[in-house]
């Protein structure tokens, strides 16, 4: 997501987050903004603000996923690894 540019797709009414290779990796609008919770894998502080900081006008709120057991998401810190990392938790959180 840090590489994704915002752009409001006036065609579909959308606004899509697009990455260098013009791969839409998340996309929203208007009437889901009240609604949508944008769910991050993270293990790094500054990157996860940077991310949240990014998205935040666009949607509902932001989490960072705890609980995924998949080995490509705890080998690098994230998803339940964060879970026996309580001061890791604590600064992606603040």
């Amino acid at each position: 997501m840090l590489q994704c540019k915002r752009v409001v797709n006036e065609i579909l009414g959308t606004v899509d987050f697009v990455a260098p290779n013009e791969r839409v990796v998340f996309r929203t609008c208007e009437r889901e903004k009240d609604h949508v919770v944008f769910q991050m894998g993270t293990a790094d502080a500054e990157r996860a603000l940077a991310v949240a900081k990014l998205v935040e006008d666009d949607v509902a709120g932001i989490d960072v996923n705890m609980g995924c057991p998949k080995e490509y998401s705890t080998k690098g810190g994230m998803g339940a690894a964060l879970l026996s990392d309580p001061d890791r938790i604590e600064s992606v959180s603040m």
